[in-house]
């Protein structure tokens, strides 16, 4: 099934004496998010938010948009977040950023050898979003379970039960992100629902489901 996750969120303005960098995470291997979620390829989104994360936590920075992922069945390949960051910091976040994606190249060096990792100077952004929300939504997608959760006792091999974050946009005062809980059995993929949801939902997130499909 789907599972979409909203974040609301206020504006604010940029503080001054910020410089302005679009962060990027390309190349990713990608695939479908039931077929090929036990290959061990990197989610973007995750990753992504994995720098980000480590970024607030350690600089004054804002964000002024974010998206990753297209299609909800998809294991997302590509993310990228554009960031507000004191001028005095900008060498250090940049030494931060060569470090972070040597480590996930290390992390990843077998199943994602062409990821390519990219932060650059980017034009002015008037507005970002609200810092505490901002700080929200980023520490949700870092904690959300994302990968194979289970597998099948009965058939070797086979993923019983796994989620993909498959998307993030934010647009018009939203976050928005797509989920895709999965499961040949039906009561698991109600727990991974379940607990993604939840996870979401303590970051002070709206999460609705769709039916699901066979």
């Amino acid at each position: 099934m789907n599972s979409t996750i909203e974040f609301k969120y206020d504006t604010e303005s940029v503080p001054s004496g910020s410089m302005f960098l679009k962060v990027c995470v390309d190349r990713l291997h990608g695939g479908h998010s039931g077929d090929d979620i036990d290959k061990g390829y990197a989610n973007a989104n995750k990753v992504l938010a994995r720098f980000l994360y480590q970024a607030m936590a350690k600089y004054d920075i804002r964000i002024c948009s974010i998206s990753g992922g297209n299609l909800h069945n998809a294991i997302p390949r590509d993310a990228q977040a554009i960031i507000a960051v004191p001028f005095k910091d900008r060498e250090n976040i940049r030494v931060d950023f060569n470090i972070f994606a040597s480590e996930i190249g290390n992390e990843f060096h077998v199943t994602e050898p062409s990821v390519e990792f990219r932060m650059e100077s980017t034009d002015e952004c008037s507005t970002c979003m609200a810092q505490q929300t901002a700080k929200r939504i980023i520490s949700s997608i870092v904690a959300v379970f994302n990968g194979v959760f289970a597998m099948s006792l009965d058939v070797p091999g086979l993923v019983e039960t796994s989620s993909n974050l498959a998307s993030v946009r934010m647009n018009d005062g939203i976050v928005r992100m797509v989920a895709s809980p999965r499961s040949s059995v039906e009561s698991a993929k109600l727990a991974v629902r379940d607990s993604v949801a939840e996870t979401f939902r303590l970051a002070g997130a709206t999460v609705t489901h769709n039916d699901g499909y066979p």
